[in-house]
């Protein structure tokens, strides 16, 4: 694969970005020959859809085709939108993203922190009949509290919903 390959560069300008790298971490991911043929795969051949780096705790870049086993770290995704092969042209058309190293986590805090929040917000739902705002609040506050047990579970813990009382928006508890 050559040096100045605009589809690697691109690759490259990414993943050093997103990971704010230095050339020397993305140059030893090229020195091995295994790398450089998952690259050329993902290019060459379109029935190869997805190509992921990932960054190990040495830190070290790893490069894969398919999705990383057990892994804690957080991954750059590159999908072809179609079945094609990858060009100097088209490598802009690849979608780019991220992928949370813990997918439950990543659905919990984004329950929490976002989710949640937007729903039970009375300013958000002003505008909603008050049957449907209640349903919705009740519904959003059933999924926190099950996202809250199902997190204690997966690190083998017991964790408990807080009271309704304490969850109530817009109470600051004194009364």
């Amino acid at each position: 694969m050559e040096s100045g390959d605009k589809r690697l560069d691109f690759i490259r300008d990414v993943v050093l970005k997103v990971y704010q790298l230095g050339l020397d971490e993305w140059r030893e991911l090229m020195a091995e020959e295994g790398n450089r043929v998952i690259f050329t795969s993902f290019f060459e051949n379109s029935d190869y859809q997805r190509l992921l780096v990932s960054l190990d705790s040495s830190p070290k870049l790893i490069v894969n085709l398919d999705l990383f086993q057990n892994s804690k770290q957080k991954a750059i995704y590159f999908i072809k939108r179609e079945y094609m092969v990858i060009t100097n042209d088209n490598i802009q058309q690849v979608l780019i993203g991220e992928v949370a190293g813990d997918p439950v986590d990543a659905i919990i805090d984004v329950t929490n922190e976002i989710v949640f929040p937007l729903l039970v917000n009375k300013d958000n739902t002003q505008c909603w009949p008050k049957v449907m705002a209640d349903d919705v609040f009740r519904h959003t506050k059933k999924l926190k509290n099950e996202m809250t047990v199902f997190d204690g579970q997966m690190q083998g813990q017991t964790f408990l919903p807080l009271p309704e009382k304490a969850e109530t928006p817009g109470d600051d508890g004194s009364g």
